[in-house]
């Protein structure tokens, strides 16, 4: 993996994803096999000082009395550190909140909260663990703004397990397929869902965008590759069924 990239770990349940995620963050020994980092092989006590998983229960995640106190946690805090704090917090809507505990804050605050704490920390690797269970659909797209915004801010390298494909199209930069214990394929999230017969045999329903338009390919459009978003998809249907009269 590339320094900065955001991976998507996809997959069946029952597959592998959040047990590779383990074993890549420490917590879990591999039964075979060496992980590397910057071309060094490493245990698993070094595999803990460079990496942190966040699970999807953000409530056991937490140790102090208050979401600013979480940010601290563990740190030796000073003016600079202060600040940034303040624009992390600003960032994820979480600033007018900062001396609550953090057990009062809704599902999605808390989810915001434990991805905060994920980047804030001295981690060079991130591996959340589907980090929008739970949330309803906006709370879905504002941590993932969030996510995104933190990403390319921080330049951290993160893999999220996820099973939403909606999200692993916008958000990240390549995917990794495991089945049956073993990595089916990894490359670059467009060549991925460029190929929607490659992403069925895989079991894993292509995003909305992409189904929409290979039936649009069915019915005789000529639909780019290139096309990556709705309103772009739309305005390409405009052209063509004005130019077919």
């Amino acid at each position: 993996l590339k320094a900065g990239e955001a991976v998507a770990i996809a997959g069946p349940n029952g597959n592998g994803k959040t047990t590779l995620g383990k074993i890549l963050c420490g917590i879990y020994k591999a039964s075979s096999g060496k992980i590397y980092f910057d071309g060094l092989a490493q245990n698993p006590k070094e595999l803990q000082s460079k990496s942190i998983f966040i699970m999807q229960e953000a409530e056991f995640q937490f140790f102090t009395n208050s979401v600013w106190n979480e940010l601290k946690y563990g740190k030796k805090i000073n003016s600079s550190l202060e600040v940034e704090m303040e624009k992390m917090l600003r960032l994820s809507g979480l600033w007018e909140l900062r001396n609550r505990h953090p057990f009062t804050l809704s599902g999605g605050q808390m989810q915001k909260l434990v991805l905060l704490l994920a980047f804030f920390s001295n981690k060079k690797i991130i591996v959340l663990d589907e980090p929008t269970a739970g949330l309803d659909p906006i709370g879905t797209v504002q941590m993932m703004e969030l996510f995104y915004a933190l990403n390319r801010k921080y330049n951290k390298t993160v893999l999220i397990v996820s099973h939403d494909m909606e999200q692993v199209y916008k958000y990240c930069d390549e995917v990794v397929v495991v089945e049956d214990g073993i990595i089916r394929f990894h490359d670059s999230t467009k060549k991925f869902f460029d190929n929607s017969e490659l992403c069925r045999s895989m079991n894993i329903l292509p995003p909305a965008l992409i189904q929409m338009k290979d039936s649009l390919r069915k019915k005789g459009f000529e639909i780019s590759d290139e096309i990556s978003d709705i309103p772009t998809l739309a305005k390409e249907i405009v052209r063509q069924v004005k130019n077919h009269g």
